[in-house]
């Protein structure tokens, strides 16, 4: 994937109305309240990294998280 297409990638994320669980969210955010809260304190921090500056790995990481516990 190219750096463009990877940006606009996380830009459509943050700006959707839908988690990636399924749930409602709120635009501007990376997840919706049960699996944000479902994260632990310091991947919940990293998600106010910016894209281009980090979030794209945070991002990730939260998503393993979330698979992981069985979240998503």
């Amino acid at each position: 994937m190219s750096r463009i297409a990877e940006t606009e990638y996380y830009v459509k994320e943050l700006a959707s109305e839908e988690c990636i669980c399924g749930a409602t969210k709120r635009r501007g955010f990376a997840f919706c309240y049960n699996c944000y809260y479902a994260l632990p304190p310091h991947m919940r921090e990293g998600l106010y990294v910016r894209i281009g500056q980090g979030y794209e790995r945070q991002y990730e990481n939260a998503v393993e998280q979330l698979v992981t516990d069985g979240k998503i």
